[in-house]
């Protein structure tokens, strides 16, 4: 009970309070010549807290000016600590120059002890900073705050040395970023603009404004300052994320605002700052894959393929923000032909990406290719969601064209069959809608299209298949042809459709002189056959419709006299051949 009478009494009378602490500072610094002990900087380094605690408690301030007084003088005490420390060599030396005979045990002079209470003074004056700058109202409080908590990181980058150096590096860089923040965050007055989504506009603009910064002078820093540019390397993702998360909220903040009140409720600086964030993320993604030196995190050129995914993922949320924030500037032509303008984007993707593989920029090239691939399904796919005035037949044309045109630049069979695929879905879906041409009714008019398609795209990407393979599409296209025009002849009848068996034959013949040009044996013989069968047709209704029955005895003559002739061309050749040898 003693000891708390002596207290209040000492806090009660400053002069005294102060001569008290005076003594107990000069028994402190005469410890500093006992080379036994061990804690006289450590003590004189308390001392200097107490001081600093009886200062402000015997100004009498109000709660939040306290908190303020603190924050700058715990900031500003823990800096002058760290420089105490960084230059306690030429201290020591300019002490002996002067004759004074200093003696500090080695233990002491390695101060292991400081970087634990200077860590405990930073958090504290974070917690500080943080709470005045989202509660006070005084905008030169929240500034000044902000500022002294940013300033430690010269205390850490002071503490950098021995083997902990890259950690207090690392450590500093951390501190300079949070205190970027909070200095934004001062802008804001809490009740009137202070909102979340305004903070995360400000922490997403720190983390890719560093980011930028830091991948802009990278080239320079790895001469200069080779340390410091590694212990910022190991930050760079964990700002990336950040920002990307910040990002995120904002976005989802303006979908929630436009989903509940129709209206996004956002500070025109803070919708510009976001816009203006997302233009620069996709410049700055593609300057990242482009070059190598400025690649933050030192990715290889496939890895830096991704640099130009995230570029075009800032696009379309750029384009989200820009749709959610002003929805005026997607009336008239863009809501009622918005499938042309998707389409328009991947052509021009896709020429755009054509034209760099030229160049031999094939980091962005790929990726650029693979998402004007990717384009097209979207309005495909969304047209049942998201109404317009495009017809569903006219939008899979041009989405087969695009896929027709990217088999042709990049001779792959897939992108062919993609585009026979999608050409053809836009027949089947006009022909559906019609009560002549459905596939019962005409099967030819739905498969043979596609079967065409199929064999071109074949042979336009016949050195990239095998002889097997090209024989099994070839096949299959020319029965799916011929099977299913005979098909129709049985379904409609001569008599209906007598121009049937001509198509029929029309493709028979094709397919005969495909196979002689080609030299396939297969095709030939499948063409003879069904020309045959074409020719037997019709001979079979211009007797029974009409009383013709000498076409047959014409028939069996022709047909005879061609078995003759084709067994003599054979003999032929075979004779000469075997002349030949």
């Amino acid at each position: 009970m003693s000891f708390v009478f002596d207290t209040v009494a000492l806090l009660k009378t400053p002069n005294l309070t102060w001569l008290a602490f005076a003594s107990v500072v000069t028994l402190m610094t005469a410890c500093l010549w006992d080379r036994y002990a061990k804690c006289a900087v450590a003590g004189l380094y308390t001392l200097g807290l107490i001081g600093c605690a009886i200062a402000l408690q015997q100004l009498s301030l109000s709660p939040e000016r306290f908190a303020w007084s603190a924050t700058i003088v715990l900031a500003a005490y823990s800096l002058c600590a760290a420089l105490v420390w960084h230059w306690r060599a030429r201290l020591l030396n300019f002490a002996k120059r002067l004759g004074i005979p200093v003696r500090i045990s080695a233990e002491v002079t390695e101060l292991t002890w400081l970087a634990s209470i200077t860590i405990f003074a930073v958090a504290i004056v974070a917690t500080l900073a943080g709470w005045i700058t989202l509660r006070l109202l005084d905008f030169d409080m929240r500034g000044s705050a902000a500022l002294a908590f940013a300033a430690q990181f010269l205390t850490f980058s002071l503490l950098a040395e021995g083997r902990e150096t890259q950690r207090w590096r690392r450590a500093a860089i951390a501190v300079l970023v949070l205190g970027a923040v909070f200095f934004g965050w001062s802008w804001l007055t809490p009740g009137i603009n202070a909102t979340w989504l305004n903070r995360s506009v400000i922490v997403m603009l720190t983390a890719f404004g560093f980011t930028a910064l830091y991948a802009l002078l990278l080239d320079n820093t790895k001469k200069h300052f080779a340390d410091w540019t590694n212990a910022a390397r190991v930050c760079v993702p964990w700002l990336l994320g950040a920002g990307i998360v910040a990002l995120f909220f904002c976005l989802g903040t303006e979908v929630s605002y436009q989903i509940n009140l129709g209206v996004v409720l956002i500070h025109p600086l803070a919708l510009f700052a976001i816009g203006l964030t997302l233009v620069a993320s996709v410049v700055i993604g593609v300057l990242f894959a482009v070059s190598p030196n400025h690649d933050p995190l030192s990715l290889s050129e496939r890895g830096r393929s991704g640099y130009v995914y995230a570029a075009e993922a800032m696009l379309a949320l750029l384009f989200l923000h820009v749709r959610l924030t002003m929805p005026w500037l997607f009336t008239g032509f863009i809501e009622r032909y918005w499938p042309f303008v998707v389409m328009s984007i991947a052509f021009f993707g896709v020429i755009t990406s054509e034209a760099l593989r030229r160049a031999q920029v094939l980091v962005v090239a790929k990726p650029l290719q693979r998402t004007g691939a990717f384009l097209p399904l979207l309005p495909v796919l969304g047209f049942w969601i998201a109404s317009s005035e495009v017809d569903f037949s006219v939008l899979l044309f041009i989405a087969g064209g695009l896929y027709g045109l990217l088999s042709i630049l990049r001779r792959s069979f897939g992108f062919g069959l993609l585009a026979a695929v999608t050409g053809n879905a836009g027949l089947w879906y006009a022909f559906q809608r019609t009560a002549d041409y459905g596939f019962l009714q005409h099967p030819q008019l739905w498969l043979v299209p596609i079967s065409l398609s199929i064999l071109a795209a074949a042979y336009l990407n016949e050195e990239k298949l095998s002889e097997d393979q090209m024989s099994g599409i070839r096949y299959l296209a020319l029965v799916t042809i011929y099977v299913s025009s005979t098909a129709d002849i049985f379904i409609n009848g001569v008599a209906n459709s007598p121009w049937l068996p001509l198509i029929l034959g029309s493709f028979s013949l094709a397919g005969i002189f495909a196979g002689i040009v080609f030299r396939v044996r297969g095709m030939t013989l499948m063409g003879s056959i069904f020309l045959l069968l074409s020719i037997v047709m019709m001979i079979w209704y211009a007797s029974a419709n009409f009383g013709w029955t000498w076409l047959w005895y014409v028939f069996g003559i022709v047909t005879g006299a061609a078995i003759i002739l084709t067994f003599a061309v054979f003999e032929k050749k075979k004779h000469l051949a075997t002349k030949g040898t």
